[in-house]
């Protein structure tokens, strides 16, 4: 009976939060505007165009915006599919003049930016609830940076509560256990 009641219990409990990445092997060389995959959509806001794959940085798992002019010094947005914590990724490609601010979003309240020149890991682990990120190149006066390597925590979802169900389920259960106690 005690093993049934720590197996309630720990049932009863909130699960953590699953790791994941993007997989960007499916969309390699040039989308025009945006591009999806499992997890987050990417989109060009300067009226150019995304490179995806090793064009990029050298990256086969990153992607940088491409401006009208073909230079990687642009800017964009990614919207992930649902709210991610413990986000990382990695800026490639850096040249002397490179500068970019990222910010982080949940809906459409800006968590916190900051801004690069230089290569290096993008560590927005402090936020609790990110659902977009905006990309923002500073006018580099160099070819612009990739972004690569984006790893995540899904964000927990509250459980949906059945109410009273914990305590009926333990009611039924000490039933059961009274009747079996009672018969012998």
């Amino acid at each position: 009976m005690k093993a049934l009641t720590t197996l309630v219990i720990l049932g009863m409990t909130a699960t953590a939060a699953s790791a994941a990445s993007l997989d960007f092997s499916g969309v390699q060389g040039t989308n025009v505007g945006s591009f999806s995959v499992p997890g987050a959509t990417v989109t060009q806001e300067s009226g150019g165009n995304l490179l995806v794959g090793t064009f990029c940085a050298g990256q086969v798992d990153g992607f940088c915006f491409v401006s009208p002019f073909g230079s990687a010094a642009a800017g964009g947005t990614m919207d992930f599919t649902s709210a991610v914590t413990n986000l990382t990724f990695d800026i490639d490609g850096w040249n002397p003049g490179d500068s970019v601010t990222i910010t982080a979003f949940d809906d459409l309240v800006a968590l916190g930016s900051s801004t690069f020149t230089a290569n290096g890991v993008v560590d927005f682990t402090g936020f609790a609830s990110i659902t977009s990120l905006l990309f923002v190149d500073n006018a580099s006066a160099a070819a612009g940076v990739g972004y690569s390597t984006f790893e995540f925590d899904l964000a927990d979802t509250a459980p949906i509560p059945l109410p009273a169900g914990g305590l009926l389920l333990l009611t039924a259960l000490g039933g059961l256990a009274l009747r079996k106690y009672k018969a012998a």
